[in-house]
């Protein structure tokens, strides 16, 4: 018997069940599968040291992953395998797998992943797009916590229709605070998995399954020099510089060999969404209606 379950808008076939995940459901409709399956993977010539505890290798079409204390994983258009390491740290080993691992086979499964964190606003998706640290998480749990579901954190799966329209998919459904975040947006850390610095909040008044047309991103940076918030509109190709920056893991779109095709739905998207520039202190709580009075 094989478990079905979805997330980034793909279909992921499982031997054993997997609590993380939700389930799929025809609704959905036909999405691409992706069998999650274990065993052997043959070693690469780095390996993961207690110096340098995780390596990634990133070749056309395929990612190899070893984290020192989880074990190998091996991700392809079809399958994600994983070997587990002697003394496997569960908790490490779904980190990865549900982060890195999982984001990283969108780019073999013609979706576009943002590094960003996103909410339903008006029937539509907001991005919070930022370099590690810079409070998408945050920003997209404040929303949550005011009433405008979570799409994904962290990640956001586009991919184009058949039409040309843009849409997002939802990512597992969770969402990793850091301690600062859980403060912020007052939640309580008893029997909350914790890995890697994060809490995992499972909450299903934040989590939204559904399919939305992209609205806006904003690209969050920190300025430590401003009381406030400012919010500049980005247009033309400083747009589209903007869209490519912040491409989860960019770095390994030419060793994929995907640079072309990239590029193409970048283009594609850029007419489809407004982009700002969101510069805010650090920590700093936004009111989700101020910020979006701004725009609107």
């Amino acid at each position: 018997m094989k478990y079905a379950y979805h997330a980034y808008g793909l279909c992921i076939e499982s031997a054993t069940p997997l609590q993380t995940l939700s389930r799929y459901h025809p609704q959905l409709g036909d999405l691409p599968n992706i069998s999650l399956v274990e065993g052997p993977i043959e070693t690469q010539s780095t390996s993961a040291t207690t110096e340098v505890p995780v390596v990634f290798k990133a070749s056309t079409g395929k990612l190899y992953a070893e984290v020192l204390g989880a074990g190998r994983y091996e991700v392809t258009a079809r399958n994600i395998r994983i070997e587990r390491a002697a003394k496997c740290d569960e908790p490490l080993l779904n980190t990865f797998l549900y982060g890195v691992i999982l984001a990283t086979s969108t780019y073999f499964n013609n979706r576009l992943p943002l590094h960003a964190s996103t909410i339903e606003y008006n029937g539509s998706a907001i991005a919070f797009c930022g370099d590690s640290g810079s409070g998408k998480s945050t920003t997209a749990a404040i929303f949550a916590n005011a009433g405008h579901k979570m799409i994904t954190d962290d990640v956001l799966a586009l991919a184009q229709a058949a039409e040309g329209d843009f849409r997002c998919f939802p990512g597992p459904p969770f969402s990793k605070l850091t301690d600062v975040s859980m403060k912020i947006t007052q939640q309580e850390k008893e029997n909350v998995e914790y890995s890697i610095g994060k809490y995992h909040i499972h909450s299903k008044n934040w989590i939204s399954e559904s399919f939305h047309s992209p609205s806006s991103i904003f690209i969050i940076e920190i300025d430590q020099e401003i009381d406030g918030f400012t919010i500049t509109p980005l247009s033309g190709i400083e747009k589209v510089q903007a869209i490519l920056r912040y491409l989860y893991r960019n770095y390994w779109i030419d060793s994929f060999g995907l640079a072309d095709e990239i590029n193409r739905q970048v283009m594609a998207l850029s007419p489809q969404v407004s982009v700002f520039r969101l510069q805010m202190p650090k920590e700093k709580v936004i009111a989700p209606n101020l910020l979006m009075n701004q725009i609107t």
